[in-house]
């Protein structure tokens, strides 16, 4: 057999085709956020106090920067740098000043309201925005807190006006009368000394309010519309990033794309999945299967018929990467199917810790005469080979019923010399192998077989274990033929034949279990 590739390298279609396969099938993590936030959010909504907003805009007119008209004075002036003097003004509408005066005007109108000064960008305005219970009270703040700004200013402007007129005046009073005439210094201060006088009673020239405030149509907050898209978002979102994350943090195998993209092996058959007492009481010897499995089983047959060049391989191992997979139901359904060909097959039952087939067939081995005793002596003696009570063609190389079974059995030259003393007696050997990362030692099964198949139970093998499992037979060269899935899909209790009306081929399998009542006498004779 050729090296095998390492497992579990994805490319990254294959990662998306992944994620998507998460989202749709845990669909309901989805919904569920979905729901949860959009009640979340309308209740938010509802219960919520309505909060509203009013504006009143006050228009900066800062003095350029070569005027001297007002030099001396706290008024708004163009920075030297070319920047807004907005920001500056903002600054000066948000001083402890003017709030206390705001909060004087506005009066009982200042419960509850919050009150913000922002500079509008590319232009020389602010933004004077009331947020307040009602619509009214929003705007009746967002005014009065203009006009209060506005009456501080004024104040400021005419404290500093009266400054400077007494300043001027003193200097013109110091210059005598009959110096006056023709006097240069005299009649520039008399010229900005009535200039200045003219501003009496004038207010702040830099600022003036633009618009005043109106009572809003609509809430500002909660806004309905934003408040439920962003929770839609948000939950699609969140319940998206918890399908992913269960998908990546869930251990077992979901689904057999995994096997596709992950492994890169065809799925030879997929097995609907039992009800837990029928699939027991089969490998017990209690009941029998429904007829779609065995269809299952038919396409498994003629999918290993160009397994290798020669067509059907001689052996095949039937192996999983952990217990309760589906591997003893796969080996001995494959060899019942198999001698329903027309073949002679030999059953293999390889797994000494944990023998089913006998359960199955309803037979034990006799005294050395078992698997074990064939493995080493190399041979199959007299008897070892029991012929199936059922299906002609169909021979049983059982494992011996012991609690404690050797361990050291399993050996490539071994296993080899086992399976020419069979060539003689089969045509196609199938082995039931216990799990190989269970028990490391069976690797030489897989090594002597011709076609190795892994069986895989949806939900219960383990993504580490069939990982560990592939780097075992990669690292001897193995490259498995395929998969066998069982699937999480439960099989019907009752199916119709398969075909034109024509006898189901199995019909006849209920008889195993009369013989199958043989087994404990038997034990007990054996015993």
């Amino acid at each position: 057999m050729n090296p095998s590739f390492p497992p579990g390298a994805t490319s990254e279609p294959g990662s998306t085709v992944r994620i998507l396969r998460a989202i749709r099938e845990r669909w309901y993590i989805v919904v569920g956020a979905v729901v949860v936030a959009l009640v979340a959010a309308a209740a938010f909504v509802v219960v919520t106090p309505k909060k509203y907003e009013a504006s009143a805009d006050v228009a900066l007119s800062p003095l350029a920067i070569g005027d001297e008209t007002f030099q001396g004075f706290g008024l708004f002036r163009q920075p030297v740098d070319a920047s807004s003097a907005v920001v500056t003004a903002a600054r000066a509408f948000n001083t402890p000043v003017v709030q206390a005066a705001a909060r004087k005007e506005m009066g009982a109108d200042a419960a509850g309201t919050h009150v913000s000064v922002t500079p509008l960008s590319q232009s020389d305005m602010l933004a004077v925005t009331a947020t307040s219970p009602s619509a009214a009270q929003a705007a009746r703040a967002a005014n009065a807190y203009a006009e209060a700004a506005l009456a501080v200013r004024n104040q400021q402007f005419q404290s500093q006006l009266k400054v400077q007129i007494d300043r001027l005046q003193r200097q013109v009073n110091a210059i005598p009368k009959s110096l006056r005439t023709g006097n240069f210094e005299y009649a520039s201060l008399a010229q900005r000394l009535g200039l200045l006088v003219g501003y009496r009673g004038a207010p702040d020239p830099t600022v003036q309010l633009a618009a005043r405030a109106t009572p809003p149509l609509g809430a500002s907050w909660p806004r309905p519309k934003l408040t439920i898209g962003a929770a839609l978002l948000a939950s699609l979102l969140l319940g998206c990033g918890l399908a992913v994350l269960l998908e990546l943090t869930t251990p077992n195998v979901a689904r057999e794309e995994e096997l596709v993209l992950d492994q890169r092996l065809p799925v030879l058959a997929r097995i609907p999945r039992l009800r837990p007492n029928i699939a027991k009481g089969y490998l017990l010897g209690r009941t029998e299967l429904p007829s779609i499995l065995w269809r299952e089983y038919r396409t498994l047959r003629a999918r290993l018929s160009g397994a290798v060049a020669e067509g059907f391989p001689f052996s095949v191992l039937v192996t999983s990467a952990s217990p309760r997979d589906g591997k003893t139901m796969t080996a001995v359904n494959l060899a019942i199917t198999l001698a329903e060909g027309q073949k002679r097959v030999v059953l293999v039952d390889a797994d000494l810790h944990r023998p089913m087939v006998s359960a199955v067939f309803g037979r034990v081995p006799r005294r050395g005469r078992s698997v074990s005793a064939a493995l080493e002596s190399g041979t199959v003696a007299l008897g070892s080979l029991i012929e199936s009570p059922v299906h002609p063609g169909l021979s049983l190389l059982l494992a011996p019923q012991e609690r404690n079974p050797p361990t050291n059995l399993f050996s490539e030259e071994r296993v080899r010399e086992l399976l020419d003393a069979l060539r003689p007696h089969a045509d196609i050997v199938v082995i039931d192998s216990p799990p190989i990362p269970e028990v490391a030692d069976a690797i030489a099964l897989a090594v002597a077989a011709e076609a190795v198949l892994i069986c895989v139970r949806l939900g219960n093998t383990r993504r580490d274990k069939l990982t560990q499992l592939r780097e075992l037979l990669a690292w001897r060269g193995i490259v498995p033929i395929g998969f066998v899935v069982t699937s999480g899909t439960r099989s019907p209790r009752s199916e119709p034949l398969y075909g034109y009306g024509q006898v189901n081929q199995f019909e006849e399998l209920p008889k195993l279990t009369d013989a199958r009542k043989q087994v404990r006498t038997a034990r007990a004779q054996d015993r």
